[in-house]
């Protein structure tokens, strides 16, 4: 079994070279939870993350003065895997 926590934090940005406009800080969490077998000859992996766990409201990215990326709302991701 394995588990993970991470975080990604930035501060007050600015939005462009010109100092313009701002954006506001945020707090992106992602974690993940991991279980592995080995059956008849077989490894099993199943696999579960959750990206931006508190669904934090937040700008990825600022180019020029009208083009402000907002980052993606949470997601979950779960993977299952065999290998022979």
């Amino acid at each position: 079994m394995k588990f993970g926590l991470g975080a990604i934090i930035r501060g007050d940005r600015e939005g462009d070279n010109a100092n313009d406009y701002s954006l506001p800080p945020f707090a992106k969490v992602g974690t993940l939870a991991s279980y592995s077998w080995r059956t008849v000859g077989t490894d099993f992996d199943v696999q579960l993350n959750v990206d931006n766990l508190f669904n934090a409201r937040y700008f990825r990215v600022a180019q020029r003065n009208a083009h402000v990326m907002p980052g993606a709302p949470r997601r979950w991701i779960a993977t299952v895997r065999a290998s022979f």
